[in-house]
């Protein structure tokens, strides 16, 4: 049987910003998920070694790309936030202009200048002539890039 771990997050830091208290929570979180996969001879299967996912039983397979490692390798947070742009919004999201993604040049210069860690932050840092011209669907990212920002400034 497992046992349990508390996290204390005092009060004050909470109402200062609720998202950075949560982000070391949210990374234990993802350190203690584990797949764990038997083949039919009963021995565990690291599914990362697998030649391909065939042999996971797994229904709705998501990729999970190591980003956090990923990000942990890069020099500076600009090169953290290209390397996010490139690796996963753009991957994801290959039809967007550039002149409307999230990450476009001009707008990491302006995250770079403010360093924003909320989306009060960003929104009243950052010019809204670079805010109006994200893509909805680039939108989404947004949290994940404060949080970027927020652990590496």
């Amino acid at each position: 049987m497992g046992s349990w771990k508390i996290e204390r997050i005092w009060s004050t830091d909470w109402f200062k910003n609720p998202e950075a208290q949560l982000i070391p929570i949210i990374r234990k979180l993802d350190e203690l998920k584990t797949i764990k996969v038997k083949s039919e001879d009963c021995e565990e299967i690291d599914p990362f070694e697998l030649e391909d996912d065939s042999q996971l039983n797994i229904l709705d397979p998501q990729p999970i790309a190591d980003l956090g490692q990923l990000l942990k390798e890069e020099t500076s947070l600009k090169d953290m936030l290209i390397t996010f742009n490139e690796t996963v919004i753009v991957v994801e999201n290959p039809t967007t202009p550039e002149s409307e993604r999230l990450l476009r040049p001009q707008m990491v210069d302006s995250l770079l200048k403010n360093l924003p860690c909320t989306k009060s932050d960003f929104l009243s840092d950052i010019p809204e002539f670079l805010r109006t011209k994200i893509n909805a669907t680039e939108g989404k990212y947004l949290p994940r890039v404060l949080e970027i920002i927020t652990e590496n400034s």
